[in-house]
């Protein structure tokens, strides 16, 4: 919680707009995230003016929107990004299979006006925000 704290506070003091970064899914094969994938695809892609785009796309075949089940999606997702879409996180458009590190990467994105509403809910009134 202290390492939040202090991120929400360098933010703040910042005036940082706009965090990003990769999240992966353990194993390059992406049709083993299929549903997972799609379903944040469908219901988490940032919006256009920020989203970016991988620039090696993967050809893969998504679950279709009919498969698209939200718990099911939600327990095969890495707990990482699940914290991200809890505090506001949104996906860039299509992924980067990383075969080195055996791993299927989302670009995540966060507005932090986003981020500090939400985080105020887990901090005691007037910590870290005020």
């Amino acid at each position: 919680m202290l390492l939040w704290q202090f991120l929400a506070r360098y933010i703040k003091e910042q005036g940082i707009e706009i965090l990003f970064g990769v999240a992966s899914f353990q194993n390059s094969d992406p049709r083993v995230h299929a549903l997972p994938l799609a379903y944040l695809q469908a219901h988490y892609l940032a919006d256009d003016d920020i989203r970016p785009s991988a620039l090696v796309q993967e050809p893969i075949n998504y679950a279709t929107q009919a498969e698209l089940q939200a718990k099911q999606a939600l327990q095969q997702m890495p707990a990482l990004i699940k914290a991200y879409l809890r505090l506001g996180g949104k996906v860039g458009e299509g992924i980067y299979v990383d075969h080195a590190f055996n791993t299927t990467d989302v670009c995540m994105v966060l507005k932090t006006e986003d981020l500090l509403t939400r985080s105020k809910l887990f901090y005691p009134e007037g910590a870290p925000f005020d």
